[in-house]
């Protein structure tokens, strides 16, 4: 297939991970800005902040995300009531979870794995410093055990008249 030969040249289709964009050889190529932002995430993470803070202070500084290039829709569907909600793309911010992925993908290191495959591509930082970091994600962790989750029948139904926030209900042994 056409799409697995490229990915073992080193070529990329689709959206590219954020720090890098198709250049006009069809391989992955640094964003230099973007590059920048990467290396700033991993340093604050080497530092001790958790991906969360991460994302509060990418946010605060008004970087922007991947997705605040394009124009356009997300679409996210809520799994409580299959209700569809949209948000522009360019009002997409920062999260946790995507701060996670990054610091977890590879491509970071020069290592694109394509069904299992480790394809060499640019490095926006040295395997050492990558390495560095995932081993530490898990110190930067909360020890707060796990989340509980809640199932209310509301949930998703009531929203504010006012803002058109939606009201989710929570449970708290104290308070």
């Amino acid at each position: 297939e056409a799409i697995a030969l490229n990915a073992k040249r080193g070529k990329t289709h689709g959206l590219c991970a954020y720090g890098y964009k198709k250049g006009d050889d069809g391989k992955f190529q640094i964003v230099d800005n973007e590059a920048q932002v990467v290396r700033r995430i991993f340093n604050m993470s080497l530092e001790g902040l958790g991906t969360y803070t991460i994302a509060k202070r990418l946010n605060a500084d008004k970087i922007p995300t991947k997705f605040n290039q394009f124009s356009g829709y997300f679409r996210k569907k809520d799994r409580y009531t299959n209700q569809i909600t949209v948000y522009k793309k360019e009002n997409i911010i920062w999260r946790g979870n995507v701060i996670h992925d990054i610091i977890k993908n590879p491509v970071y290191k020069g290592v694109r794995l394509w069904n299992g495959e480790a394809v060499p591509i640019p490095a926006i930082l040295t395997e050492q410093l990558w390495q560095e970091v995932n081993d530490n994600l898990e110190n930067n962790r909360k020890k707060v055990g796990k989340r509980d989750e809640y199932h209310y029948l509301l949930n998703g139904i009531i929203f504010c008249a006012e803002c058109n926030s939606e009201f989710r209900g929570k449970k708290r042994l104290k308070g």
